[in-house]
């Protein structure tokens, strides 16, 4: 429990995880309702926010993710220099 509180383990790369899964739910949502609108060159616009959507929304929050790994391994670093000393 005082790991949790001193913010030694970090929660938030299992909250990404769920906020990708809504993103990615909501951005395929509304590109499919783009595809359905009588304006032309909207079923092109619609796949193009399905595809690109997606995918921009996938790498944005795997940066967060590896921000959060790169924190995980320097934590992991400081503490072994610290016991080793």
């Amino acid at each position: 429990m005082s790991k949790f509180l001193n913010f030694n383990n970090l929660i938030t790369t299992s909250i990404i995880k769920g906020v990708y899964l809504l993103g990615a739910l909501a951005i395929t949502i509304i590109s499919f309702l783009g595809m359905t609108q009588d304006m032309s060159g909207s079923v092109f616009a619609g796949l193009l926010g399905l595809v690109l959507g997606n995918l921009m929304w996938r790498v944005f929050c795997e940066n967060i993710i590896v921000l959060f790994s790169i924190h995980d391994t320097l934590s992991s670093i400081d503490n072994s220099i610290k016991d080793s000393s």
